[in-house]
C-alpha cells in the first residue's frame, strides 16, 4: 500500500495518467476525486487556524479527528441532541483578530 501524499503515488498517477486520457478521449490531464476522508482533509486544510466544527455528533468525531490530524486548532462544539447551535456558541468559540 501506498500513501496518496507520497512520491510513489505521485509516481504512479503520472504513469496511469496517458492510459486514463485515452481512455476518457482527452488530452487533458485527469483529476481522480479524492475518498471522503481525502475532501474532508481538503476543506480542513483550506480553512482558518481555528474554527469550531459544527456537525451533527456522528460525524463531529471524524471531523474534529481529521482536523487534529493537520494540525488545526479544532475544538468540538456539541449540543444536547435536538437542541440548536447557537450564534452565541458559535461566536463565543472563533478566534478573534489579532
Amino acid at each position: 500500500m501506498i500513501g496518496h501524499r507520497g512520491q510513489g503515488f505521485k509516481d504512479l498517477y503520472a504513469k496511469i495518467q496517458p492510459q486514463l486520457q485515452q481512455l476518457l478521449y482527452t488530452k487533458q490531464q485527469v483529476y481522480i476525486p479524492p475518498h471522503p476522508p481525502g475532501c474532508m482533509e481538503g476543506a480542513i486544510r483550506n480553512s482558518s487556524q481555528k474554527s469550531p466544527e459544527l456537525h451533527e455528533r456522528r460525524v463531529l468525531g471524524k471531523w474534529l479527528d481529521v482536523s487534529k490530524r493537520c494540525g488545526k486548532n479544532a475544538e468540538g462544539l456539541q449540543v444536547p441532541w435536538g437542541s440548536p447551535i447557537r450564534a452565541e456558541a458559535v461566536d463565543k468559540n472563533l478566534p478573534r483578530p489579532v
